[in-house]
């Protein structure tokens, strides 16, 4: 049946498990409707909450553009397969796929049968064949491994991993530019982070450059991985989130971060721990609004930072408490709030009242 999709990841990481039934029902009564009626904007706003890892193969390949193939069409196809075979030029690429995959297998043991199964070195070798701008990084393999852990056949893995590094923007000159708006935005946001990287001399190309490369692949744990893509793939030019997302993550565990070393830092920086992504995509929304926001008051960025504080205590409290998070809480509210208790003047005239909410961005 459609809806018999396996899960193929772990169940470890916040973001990574089942939603609740009533839930995963709402998704499957989508996916039920013939392919070319699926309602895609009622997807992408169910899809905000996270996506649950029974459907989320389907949901994926529906949100990028891509139909969902057949069990026949799972293998690459002759020309393919035999582009693959000719490549003995990629020879020296082929041992660093086998040896990046392994480190990747070394931290998700229980991945290990799927990803020695999925083609990895075949799909790499014919995407860089296919596009001679990118160069080849460790990375690939590792955003590969996230779509192996959630898509079934080769030739979905492929398929999504090829149109995800093309929609993320894989090519030098583009992470070039997201590089330097990047570091902006933590000098802007957190210039406390920002100091103690150049107190420490921790080069951002040591860190930044993959987590904004590879979309987390790698340096976080996969199910905060999957939540993360789960919140770009449904949101209108939702890779550009990514960049706030990743400033948000760091606010998150500035506090670790500020008690180490340098190379207690870097190693730390390479493979981060378990993060609630529900809270850090909040927040990642919440600062893309201050960001492209100029007309805000530092007062009111001094509240908002005040109730955020106040709010993420609440959640914290309420996971301990419950023994898991909260799901797609979005502070719907909190401009509104603050906005009503400060004075008219404190916003120019022409500045929007509700600055951290969009019914159809958040």
């Amino acid at each position: 049946e459609r809806m018999e999709v396996e899960h193929r990841g772990s169940k470890d990481s916040m973001g990574n498990g089942d939603l609740d039934d009533n839930n995963v029902g709402k998704f499957k009564e989508i996916l039920m409707a013939e392919e070319s009626y699926v309602d895609l904007t009622q997807l992408r706003e169910l899809s905000r909450g996270g996506i649950p890892n029974t459907v989320r193969s389907q949901v994926w390949k529906l949100l990028l553009g891509i139909m969902p193939t057949s069990e026949g069409k799972g293998e690459m196809n002759g020309q393919e397969l035999k582009l693959y075979q000719k490549l003995e030029f990629f020879a020296p690429s082929l041992k660093l796929v086998a040896l990046h995959l392994n480190e990747y297998i070394k931290r998700n043991p229980s991945l290990s049968e799927i990803l020695i199964d999925a083609g990895i070195d075949q799909i790499v070798c014919t995407y860089l064949y296919s596009r001679p701008n990118i160069e080849y990084r460790p990375g690939l393999v590792h955003m590969l491994c996230v779509c192996a852990s959630t898509l079934k056949t080769k030739a979905d893995i492929a398929a999504v991993f090829s149109r995800i590094v093309d929609l993320s923007g894989g090519t030098i000159q583009s992470i070039g530019k997201r590089m330097s708006s990047f570091l902006a935005l933590l000098r802007r946001f957190r210039p406390s982070l920002a100091n103690l990287f150049d107190n420490e001399a921790i080069s951002p190309n040591t860190w930044a450059l993959q987590w904004l490369q590879n979309l987390f692949a790698g340096s976080l744990p996969l199910g905060c991985t999957l939540r993360a893509w789960d919140a770009y793939l449904c949101e209108d030019k939702g890779w550009e989130l990514h960049k706030y997302v990743c400033l948000a993550v760091l606010e998150m565990c500035e506090e670790d971060l500020q008690g180490l070393d340098k190379e207690e830092l870097c190693g730390f920086l390479r493979h981060m721990p378990t993060l609630d992504m529900d809270i850090a995509i909040s927040r990642a929304k919440n600062i893309r609004n201050l960001d492209v926001a100029p007309g805000i008051s530092q007062q009111v960025r001094k509240a908002i930072a005040r109730q955020q504080g106040k709010e993420e205590k609440q959640r914290r409290r309420n996971y301990q408490h419950h023994g898991q998070g909260q799901r797609n809480l979005e502070q719907p509210a909190l401009v509104q709030r603050l906005s009503n208790t400060s004075s008219a003047a404190t916003l120019p005239a022409s500045s929007p009242r509700m600055l951290l909410v969009d019914s159809k961005m958040s």
